[in-house]
């Protein structure tokens, strides 16, 4: 008679022994939300200036005195209006601007309220003066005062990537190579479309060319979808787990939050690039608020990570097939008695 304790009764494959269908939900809930508490809270609980691009207008000596600290990385630039110009095109997130007695800072409001009071409160205090006047040429959307709405749309679309991935290693193995693709392309493609149309079109929280912001979206999604079925492809049900930790913890939380990411703690801001979504911040900045042109680095980034993801897709299964056809010996048929 069949032993059938292991699979809850019922007929069909074996499942996992008890005492690991117990523990394996355990450990994996616990160590999925100590990473999500670890890595944000060290990443964004403080938001510090941490080598933030100004511009200096008119005092060699704050240049001097900026250079000898980490906070900002100074920029000697020659008169206001090129002060200006650089805040409006992004090159440098504000300036400092010293006329004679009168001392302004020239910000861009799309960076976000956070680093905007904190660079305020910096140069005022650099000042001297009871007042400091801030000219923002770059305001933010009316309809997003906190400047939270960006990191919203990323995580939205940074979630339901992950989940898209996670869910194609479950029906791995009732799709072709090809319907995999496909799905990949249609999901990216309407994910983008709805990201764009709730946050421009339903919410009015981000302005801009809605391509552009549908473009940047689609490719995020594709990204992350793509990575975390390469993990899981590689790395089975376990891949899961650290695609979770990588993609969806990791990546999110060095996108910087409300703000940009040079006020996070050095060593996730030198991440924070590199990776899509801190990659997608940047890039939906750049089509929202700044010259479009400017975002072709974070997009190479992402087509980066998609076209090593694709590449894992398509290659482990099938270098798994040829080495298993090496491996297995042929079968030989005993001679009959």
């Amino acid at each position: 008679m069949t032993d059938e304790r292991t699979n809850g009764g019922m007929s069909g494959p074996p499942g996992p022994p008890p005492g690991l269908a117990f523990a394996q939900p355990i450990v994996t809930g616990i160590l999925i939300g100590t990473a999500f508490l670890v890595i944000f809270l060290l990443a964004l609980h403080h938001p510090a200036p941490n080598h933030v691009p100004v511009g200096v207008v008119g005092s060699a000596d704050v240049v001097r005195t900026l250079e000898a600290g980490d906070a900002i990385a100074p920029h000697a630039l020659n008169d206001a209006g090129q002060a200006k110009e650089q805040v409006m095109s992004g090159e440098i997130d504000a300036a400092y601007v010293v006329e004679g007695t009168q001392h302004r800072l020239i910000v861009a409001g799309a960076r976000g309220p956070v680093e905007n009071r904190t660079l305020t409160a910096f140069f005022q205090k650099l000042s001297g003066q009871a007042a400091l006047e801030v000219q923002d040429v770059v305001p933010i959307s009316p309809q997003d005062p906190n400047g939270i709405s960006v990191f919203y749309v990323l995580f939205g679309v940074t979630l339901g990537a992950f989940l898209f991935g996670q869910t194609m290693h479950g029906f791995r193995r009732f799709l072709s190579l090809g319907r995999k693709l496909l799905a990949l392309a249609i999901f990216s493609v309407l994910l983008g479309a709805i990201s764009s149309a709730v946050a421009q079109g339903l919410v009015g929280a981000v302005p801009g060319n809605p391509l552009g912001v549908m473009a940047v979206m689609a490719l995020l999604a594709a990204s992350v979808a793509a990575f975390t079925m390469g993990v899981t492809t590689l790395l089975g049900d376990i891949g899961v787990a650290v695609s979770t930790i990588i993609a969806l913890i990791l990546g999110t939380a060095v996108s910087g939050g409300a703000g940009p990411a040079s006020f996070l703690p050095a060593g996730f801001a030198w991440m924070s690039q590199g990776m899509p979504p801190g990659a997608a911040a940047t890039a939906l900045r750049d089509v929202v608020y700044y010259d479009a042109g400017a975002a072709l680095g974070p997009v190479a980034v992402m087509l980066v990570w998609l076209a090593i993801s694709l590449l894992v897709v398509v290659g482990a299964p099938a270098g798994r097939r040829r080495t298993e056809q090496v491996v297995l010996p042929a079968v030989k048929t005993a001679p009959s008695a």
